[in-house]
């Protein structure tokens, strides 16, 4: 099996928690991603977005990370959306379509950013 940790990722409810079932509290609602579902990822220190905003400064207007590409099990996912979250310091929101990949709870989910991948080993779970 695989080794990692889950990725923070939720469901556009902004509810649910992509985890395998039985893996979170009760009362906490989870379920895997199904392919062509958009998952919602957040995370901090991704770098420079367009157009360029000060470190450490609110978030006030649109902006995009043009160079994150996201991967399960090393096929390409689409990426709809990668920035800063408005009305917030630092913190980074991605939107991901999942590719059609094979259901596992331990799929590996990498990304990259100007070609350089990341270093962390994070799954998510995907059914089908």
């Amino acid at each position: 099996s695989a080794a990692g940790q889950y990725t923070f990722a939720l469901f556009p409810d902004n509810r649910t928690y992509v985890l395998p079932p039985g893996f979170a509290p009760n009362g906490i609602p989870v379920n895997r991603a199904k392919p062509d579902d958009v998952i919602i990822l957040y995370g901090l220190g991704f770098g420079p977005v367009t157009p360029n905003l000060t470190a450490g400064t609110l978030v006030e207007q649109s902006n995009q990370l043009p160079s994150f590409q996201a991967f399960f099990a090393g096929v390409q996912a689409t990426v709809q959306f990668a920035g800063l979250v408005q009305t917030y310091t630092g913190l980074y929101q991605f939107n991901i379509v999942v590719p059609h990949v094979p259901a596992s709870d331990t799929t590996p989910f990498t990304f990259s950013i100007n070609g350089t991948p990341g270093t962390q080993n994070l799954l998510i779970p995907i059914g089908n």
